[in-house]
């Protein structure tokens, strides 16, 4: 059984909304199912380290970003 990488659900939402990306192109984009990420997304359950890897490169953003307890500012160009 893998370790579940304990993440930030609030900070998981952020990242996709970021994005630009739906729940099911977020999902499609990390190989897995978009029940599964409603549940990340809700805190309901928990991917593994291996899937949050996934999720963080699907989404552009730096795996250590679903670990945080607020979303990063960020000065985008404009």
């Amino acid at each position: 059984m893998s370790a579940k990488a304990h993440i930030n659900p609030k900070i998981l939402r952020w990242m996709r909304e970021r994005g630009g990306l739906d729940m099911g192109d977020a999902a499609r984009a990390a190989g897995i199912s978009p029940d599964q990420l409603a549940l990340w997304e809700t805190g309901e359950g928990q991917p593994t380290f291996l899937q949050a890897q996934k999720l963080a490169q699907a989404l552009h953003a730096p795996f250590g970003y679903l670990f945080l307890t607020e979303p990063p500012v960020e000065n985008l160009p404009t």
